[in-house]
């Protein structure tokens, strides 16, 4: 035995390995025991054998081959030999575990009892390492938590209660709280920060919505093997084992770091706020405390979403607060979160101070405060005056020194006023920006408040001072205007206040009124002065530089208005020394006006001998008989001027717009109306009410509003309006016998074709709410925007029976004003009709051109503007009335009119009035030249006949057609020959070529009939469309379809034979 030891104790490493096995089974067989325990005697000696590199190593660094989980061997499998080779570990050589001794017994011990107990040789890792006097963890542990992280906890439980328990482990605490393990979420964390994934924190996470962010331990299969309560050893080592406090506290953790959406935040914020209340113990007091104010743990979203500690929190207080975060406006609603953070967290509500360190942080933030800014500060002043309703003196040396109030800037009381609307010595008014807080600034920050008499005083000071470098002429005007409207607004406000005749006087007698007139700039009159007050815009515009009058806007005349009547010049008033005379160069009369004004002449005479007319005294009828005859004449050329006279100077003005003149001789009435639709829109519903009043001889005032109705309200009858206004009937006075105007008809309905010409060859009735462009029907505009061309109906089959419904009718103004833009509508395609190019004329020269020339000269100002909107509203195309058959009609009639221009200005022989054969023609006797143009009445074949036996047509339309002209049947002599008949179908659209127009069961009978044959002679007739498009534009165009029967199938898309045709695209050249 002692030479075993002493062989032992060289530590020589050499000998064979049977050798230095055998010594121990020597030892095991043999070995000294000591009697009372039947053992043998510990060995004094350290004790090597061979690992399974066979090496010599410590016996107690060695360990025992396993397949067990957390055995060394499976622990170690992931880090490298050399590692563990390093700190002198090592695995027992197999021949240990062969030994011939291993299945025998002595003393009650086996042999590997006997490797364990007296060997040290272990199956796993000690938890706590000894080297000297210090501990740590066993650094074969620290390659597990390096190399198989995974099993580091789960090794800790699998051992606890076995043997790690009953180690020195306080000594080596710290350092395995502080050990990185991995989680579930993918992170590393220390061991005291993580949290144990039993099944009551998984739900609870879960319901926070929280569970994939918490720091979960991860284990082996994701397990908690032998129950929840065999890892509660953890929580020594700062593991959250369960939902108490330090659970949500880490739920807190989590959420400030996840950046989920607000709204989400704040409703779970408010779930474990409410958590906490209810789980909180006594002794959690100290930790709840210390977490709150160390770490950010409570979630505020105003004034802007942010985590912050509790020391920057009140409960109650201001909501504008900013640098203090209220928690009563987001989670007062909860008795359980009131609980933690009045109760537990002890949060005090807002003081007096915490208000004024914000006032302060505003005013060292920013010079000029935004709008959100600026009504912060006013919330805070409203919390700081109700904070100080009971405090008898506020610190008003603070806002003095500070400069606290803010208006435009931040201010000193001192340098702010109460109740003024300008700058006075200055100081800037608070009222207008602060209304409801008078009692705080005044009596509290004693602000100075202002009276009338500080500010005629002020006025007149700021009136007489001096013009200086420091103080130029336009800023001393400047300041007393600002004057003048605060005295003029503070004079509305204080009715009651006394005001001393010296006061008043004294200001009579200073020159303070600013004044304006051409070439003298600016200055400061008296009021015995001559001036004159902007009190009416379009005058005031209308004199501005050219009379002298009073500096201010018409805007501003409210406010001055209390200060000129308290110094009694209102007579200065502008209004009342403008004179108006409106001069008529030329004019027409219209008979819808005319007409409309006569049907209302008994109603006008009963209204004027309700109201007590001298004119109407004694049954005298003179002026009713001037308005039974009376005439209303339209005029292009008519306007007004305004005239001011100021002692012997005469200044006379241009208006901007045209009155209306009314000339009475003894027997005859005449009204003189502007023709443009805004002059006579504003003449009927302004000042012809008063006008026609004088002629009636009423002088009350009242009285204008009845007028107004009897001539501006159509939509009901005049015994009705009469009814309205109490008027009643004289049986004296004369009732004329008009008839009222016809109501325009329209089809309404979703079966109906267009342009299906009846039997005797009318033209049709197109659909309410679609519009017929001659002979084509489009979606209306109501129901597609004005600017985008109209887009055609669905078809139907030609045996619809239409449903005739009445339109609403124009109004007389409306029908006027129609015709008038249909005139310009008409002027502008006969002023393109005309220019046709002198290549395009036969026989070169174009007299059209010369007269379009003259034309151009004299109407140039007067042209269309393309495609405007009130002309397309004029024939129903725009977005506010439908079309009627009229407007259907007015078109088509206009695209007839352009094809007949055009031909007629190519000079053909013979052609004339009489080869445009259309019935609507007499539509266009809106235009000058054809105000004598009457209705075709003999049967309608189709919209321009022309024979041509000189072949002057057929040349031109060789050359102008629309894709080609036929080649056969034709002569291609360009000599005389026999007549051909040209048949011309016009079809007419304001949008583009391309729309689809429609063609009826004659035309389209027609078309075939008379299609040019492959072969054989000349032909008699010769079928042509003419295709006529952007018809409102300054470029109208036109395409001709000769012979359009051989272009269906290639040209002219025909769909639902016969009835619909779409053309091809036009690119303009």
């Amino acid at each position: 035995m002692k030479k075993i030891f002493e062989y032992n104790d060289k530590g020589h490493d050499h000998g064979l390995i049977s050798e230095i096995i055998a010594h121990l089974e020597i030892l095991f067989w043999h070995g000294p025991y000591q009697p009372s325990s039947g053992f043998p005697r510990v060995v004094p000696h350290e004790l090597y054998g061979i690992d399974d590199e066979k090496k010599w190593r410590l016996t107690s660094k060695l360990f025992f081959p396993s397949e067990k989980p957390y055995d060394a061997e499976k622990l170690l499998e992931k880090s490298a030999v050399a590692d563990r080779r390093n700190d002198g570990f090592g695995f027992l050589h197999n021949l240990y575990t062969t030994s011939q001794v291993r299945q025998t017994i002595r003393n009650d011990t086996t042999w590997r009892q006997f490797l364990e107990k007296h060997c040290a040789v272990r199956s796993y890792p000690t938890l706590v390492w000894q080297k000297g006097f210090t501990r740590s963890i066993n650094p074969l542990l620290t390659l597990v938590e390096r190399d198989n992280p995974d099993k580091f906890v789960a090794n800790l439980k699998e051992h606890w209660q076995t043997s790690y328990k009953w180690e020195k482990w306080e000594s080596i605490k710290e350092q395995l709280k502080k050990t990185f393990i991995p989680c579930r979420n993918g992170t590393k964390k220390q061991l005291m920060a993580t949290l144990l994934p039993t099944d009551n924190i998984l739900e609870q996470s879960r319901a926070l919505g929280v569970e994939s962010s918490m720091p979960f331990i991860k284990l082996p299969d994701d397990q908690l093997t032998g129950g929840a309560e065999s890892w509660k050893f953890l929580t020594e080592f700062g593991v959250i084992c369960d939902t108490n406090l330090e659970f949500y506290l880490s739920v807190l953790e989590v959420l400030a770091a996840m950046h989920q959406d607000n709204l989400q935040t704040e409703r779970t914020c408010s779930k474990v706020y409410e958590s906490i209340s209810k789980t909180f113990r006594f002794e959690d007091e100290a930790l709840l405390e210390k977490a709150f104010k160390s770490k950010a743990g409570v979630f505020v979203t105003k004034p802007r979403p942010v985590w912050c500690t509790t020391d920057k929190c009140v409960w109650n207080g201001p909501s504008s607060l900013r640098n203090t975060h209220v928690l009563f406006n987001i989670y007062g609603s909860s008795a359980a979160a009131e609980r933690l953070f009045v109760t537990l967290l002890k949060i005090p509500d807002a003081t007096y101070h915490d208000v004024l360190k914000d006032l302060k942080w505003l005013r060292n933030s920013y010079t000029v405060l935004s709008e959100i800014d600026r009504g912060s500060t006013e919330s805070l002043y409203h919390s700081l005056a109700r904070m100080v309703v009971y405090r008898p003196q506020i610190d008003r040396n603070l806002f003095e020194s500070e400069g606290l109030i803010y208006a435009r800037g931040w201010l000193k009381p001192s340098e702010a006023i109460w109740n003024s609307t300008s700058e006075i010595q200055s100081r800037v008014p608070l009222e207008g920006l602060y209304p409801d807080l008078q009692d705080f600034f005044v009596k509290k920050l004693l602000v100075t408040t202002m009276t009338l008499d500080v500010l005629m005083r002020e006025l007149k000071v700021a009136s007489n001072s001096a013009a200086s470098n420091r103080n130029p002429q336009n800023e001393r005007i400047t300041r007393v205007k600002n004057l003048m409207l605060a005295l003029g607004r503070a004079l509305a406000t204080s009715s009651n206040e006394e005001i001393t005749t010296e006061n008043v006087q004294d200001l009579k007698d200073t020159a303070f009124i600013p004044v304006q007139e051409a070439g003298n700039g600016g200055q400061l009159v008296r009021v015995t002065q001559k001036f004159f007050i902007n009190d009416h815009e379009r005058f005031g515009n209308a004199f501005l530089g050219k009379v002298k009058m009073v500096d201010f806007s018409f805007a501003d005349m409210t406010s001055l208005q209390p200060l000129f009547r308290l110094l009694r010049i209102e007579h200065r008033y502008l209004s009342s020394h403008v004179e108006l005379e409106t001069v008529v160069n030329s004019s027409i009369e219209n008979d819808d006006l005319t007409a409309h004004l006569r049907r209302r002449s008994y109603a006008l005479s009963c209204c004027a001998s309700f109201n007590h007319s001298a004119k109407y005294l004694n049954y005298n009828a003179s002026v009713h008989r001037l308005l039974m005859n009376a005439k209303v004449r339209v005029s292009e050329d008519m306007w007004t001027n305004l005239i001011v006279k100021n002692n012997t100077t005469v200044t006379k003005i241009k208006s901007d717009r045209a009155l209306a003149k009314i000339e009475q001789k003894e027997n005859e009435l005449t009204l003189y109306v502007p023709g443009d639709a805004s002059g006579l829109y504003s003449c009927y519903r302004t000042e012809l009410s008063s006008q026609i009043a004088r002629i009636l001889g009423i002088e009350d005032g009242i009285a204008n509003k009845t007028i107004y109705r009897i001539l501006n309200d159509e939509g009901m009858k005049l015994n009705d309006i009469m009814k309205d206004e109490d008027v009643p009937h004289c049986s004296w006075i004369q009732q004329p016998v008009i008839p009222e105007p016809m109501v325009p008809e329209s089809v309404v309905t979703e079966q109906t074709h267009a342009d299906q010409r009846t039997a005797d060859n009318e033209h049709p009735q197109s659909p309410v709410g679609s519009q017929q462009m001659g002979n084509e029907i489009f979606v209306s505009s109501r129901q597609a925007s004005s600017t985008q061309d109209p887009l055609p109906l669905p078809l139907t089959p030609p045996s619809a029976t239409p449903t005739r419904h009445m339109l609403p009718l124009p109004s007389t103004l409306e029908r006027v004003v129609q015709d008038s833009l249909y005139r310009k509508v008409l002027q502008n395609i006969v002023r393109q009709a005309r220019k046709v190019p002198r290549s395009a004329v036969p026989n070169g020269f174009n007299l059209a051109e010369l007269d379009q020339a003259l034309d151009d000269m004299l109407d140039g100002e007067n042209s269309m503007p393309p495609d405007d909107l009130s002309l397309r509203n004029a024939l129903g195309l725009g977005i506010y009335r439908y079309p009627t058959l009229d407007d259907n009609v007015k078109v088509g009639a206009a695209g007839e009119l352009f094809v007949y221009e055009r031909l007629r200005a190519l000079r053909f022989p013979d052609f004339g009035i009489g080869n445009w054969q259309s019935r609507i023609r007499s539509h266009v006797r809106a235009h000058p030249d054809y105000s004598e143009l009457q209705a075709w009445s003999a049967p309608e074949i189709a919209d321009i006949m022309y024979e041509d036996g000189s072949g002057q047509i057929e040349k031109f339309l060789r050359k102008g057609s629309s894709h080609g002209f036929p080649q056969s049947g034709i002569t291609n002599e360009w000599g005389p020959g026999e007549p051909i008949e040209y048949r011309v179908e016009v079809k007419t659209t304001p949008g583009p070529c391309q729309t689809p127009f429609f063609m009826s069961m004659n035309q389209y009978q027609m078309m075939r009939r008379h299609a040019v044959a492959d072969t054989g002679g000349r032909p008699r007739i010769v079928y042509m469309i003419a295709r006529v498009y952007n018809l409102l534009s300054d470029d109208i165009g036109m395409e001709i379809f000769v012979d359009p029967w051989r272009l269906r199938d290639d040209v002219l898309e025909f769909v639902a034979d016969p009835w619909k045709v779409i053309p091809p695209e036009v690119r303009r050249r």
